[in-house]
């Protein structure tokens, strides 16, 4: 149906963030948010839903399945041992 509201939702455009110092889950009433802090001290707070977490825990273990190559091997992993979890 043309004009719907349905129709009418339209994704956020991508924009590039500022350099990120550091990255912080907290939980509170509200649900997860994501909170990152720039460089300059600036600092965003980003909601998550339930199904982005849900995107997160299944790229996070498809990772560690070997589904994905680590960008960073850990000193267990240079030395060919397990770590241990």
């Amino acid at each position: 149906m043309p004009g719907s509201a349905a129709n009418s939702f339209r994704p956020a455009q991508p924009r590039a963030l500022p350099p990120i110092h550091s990255a912080s889950l907290l939980q509170g009433p509200a649900g997860v948010t994501l909170n990152l802090q720039g460089d300059g001290g600036g600092m965003t707070q980003v909601p998550l839903t339930l199904a982005a977490l849900r995107e997160i825990a299944a790229l996070a273990g498809s990772a560690l399945s070997g589904g994905a190559e680590a960008l960073h091997p850990g000193p267990a992993d240079a030395a060919g041992m397990p770590e241990a979890r």
